[in-house]
């Protein structure tokens, strides 16, 4: 059985908003705009 880390997240996370070109006009009316959750690594330099 392998053996998980329970220990809170470390790092940045956030939620950007996606917009698909190739969706719009879609037959099955899917969305063009999706929420896409983003995890920056805790060491890694602010941009």
């Amino acid at each position: 059985m392998p053996v998980h880390n329970f220990d809170q997240p470390r790092g940045k996370f956030e939620r950007i908003l996606i917009e698909s070109k190739a969706l719009r006009g879609n037959q099955l009316g899917d969305p063009i705009e999706r929420v896409v959750a983003v995890s920056y690594e805790a060491l890694m330099p602010e941009v």
